[in-house]
């Protein structure tokens, strides 16, 4: 007797360590929330040997998103039992195994479904199981719900219980990771739409700047065929020759400048010297002040030290303060200038953008590093929470206060040392 009970247990530890490894190993790999959820199901149910498993998952508002279930497929009238109580799951109709579970960070048991979950549709038919059902929690957020239908003498199994537990956890920790990824993902693609926007708005000013030197090449060629078909002096076909490299050089450096501002990839801290990189934002974007009428003041601190940065993040951060200033002051009838200016201040290096235009309203100024805040036509709003957000990846930070003169200032403060990466 007691051998075969012993034999009982090593073949039950064998099937909780197969659970335990295969929803590992899901966990792991699985990026999808409703194949994760799904397969977690179907483990439950093959390698554990439940009747049946199924799992909700709610959204944001706490409302069912996701509902995965295994073990009703092959009997038909569970089957059919089971899709009305999804259905009732949509209008947030639920069992009272999943009311008792959504309001303790305990494990729910059921030992008699007849009489304890008398107004439910399965209980009937479960009459000789048991049940369990546990919250799916991490940090304080649910995210859901596991309910388990399970041999009656495992519902009060504390083992039993403490597996479910811990795996209800596991899975919870594993959809929090995914929420981070997917934050992250989003705020990726949120960047480099944001990188391709500013340079956008400064695309006219770079065509100018480009076509200038253009106009050169072609004037000097025209030169040189006139050199060439009256067979003028070596000496100015030389000169020619030299001015065209320069203005070619011209256009290669403004091409590069754009092409080292647009390009994706993963950002890279490096130890940086911050006023360089500002100083290439500045001639991306002359051009377009000078026909918006607009000065632009220099102030860089050469004493400055590098600081560990991701220098083409810091430049679009830059590029979105220049250009929201620029903008702001098209139609403004007073002094249109921009002040640039780095110093030092403590440990931190800070950058300073004021500019003299209309300002931001009271009313509006709590409110500008929102995502998707804006008060422009064909604006995004992303630009100022991007760059909010960069700077706090660098452990600094980016303020908005309105200047005694009029207009804005904007002040960026970066510590020099920092350990942190865009997430």
């Amino acid at each position: 007797m007691g051998k075969n009970i012993r034999i009982e247990q090593i073949e039950r530890l064998n099937l909780v360590l197969n659970v335990i490894r295969d929803v590992g190993r899901l966990l792991v790999s699985e990026k999808d929330k409703k194949k994760l959820i799904k397969g977690i199901c179907d483990i439950l149910v093959e390698k554990r040997g439940y009747f049946n498993a199924w799992i909700g998952l709610f959204d944001f508002e706490q409302k069912i998103e996701l509902v995965a279930d295994s073990g009703f497929e092959s009997q038909s009238d569970f089957n059919s039992q089971f899709d009305m109580i999804r259905e009732g799951l949509k209008k947030q109709e639920f069992t009272r195994c999943i009311q008792e579970t959504l309001n303790s960070d305990k494990v729910f048991a059921v030992m008699d479904p007849v009489k304890e979950c008398h107004d439910c549709i399965l209980a009937e038919d479960y009459s000789d199981r048991g049940g369990l059902a546990v919250q799916v929690t991490h940090e304080g957020v649910n995210y859901g719900f596991m309910v388990l239908s399970i041999p009656r003498n495992l519902a009060m199994d504390e083992t039993e219980k403490t597996l479910i537990k811990e795996m209800a956890d596991d899975i919870a920790a594993c959809l929090y990771r995914l929420d981070i990824a997917n934050s992250n993902d989003v705020h990726g693609f949120l960047r480099v739409q944001d990188k391709m926007t500013s340079l956008g708005r400064v695309t006219a000013g770079i065509a100018h700047e480009i076509r200038n030197p253009l106009s050169g090449i072609y004037i000097y060629l025209k030169a040189l065929k006139k050199i060439y078909n009256h067979m003028g002096d070596i000496t100015r076909v030389v000169s020619i020759i030299d001015k065209i490299e320069l203005a070619s050089n011209k256009i290669e450096s403004i091409i590069q400048r754009v092409m080292d501002f647009s390009k994706p990839g993963q950002p890279q801290f490096v130890m940086t010297d911050l006023n360089h990189y500002i100083d290439d934002v500045t001639k991306l974007t002359a051009v377009t002040l000078r026909k918006n009428g607009i000065q632009l003041i220099k102030d860089f601190d050469p004493d400055i030290p590098e600081c560990y940065a991701e220098p083409h993040l810091i430049e679009q951060v830059i590029l979105n303060l220049i250009t929201n200033a620029s903008e702001a002051m098209e139609e403004f009838p007073g002094e249109k200038r921009i002040e640039l200016s780095t110093f030092r201040k403590g440990d931190c290096i800070v950058i300073s953008v004021r500019d003299t235009g209309p300002g931001i309203p009271v009313s509006r100024q709590s409110r500008i590093f929102d995502p998707f805040y804006t008060t422009k036509a064909n604006s995004s709003g992303i630009g100022l929470s991007i760059s909010h957000r960069i700077i706090i990846d660098h452990g600094g930070t980016l303020k908005f206060s309105p200047s005694r003169t009029g207009g804005a200032i904007f002040i960026i403060e970066i510590p020099f040392e920092n350990k942190k990466r865009i997430r």
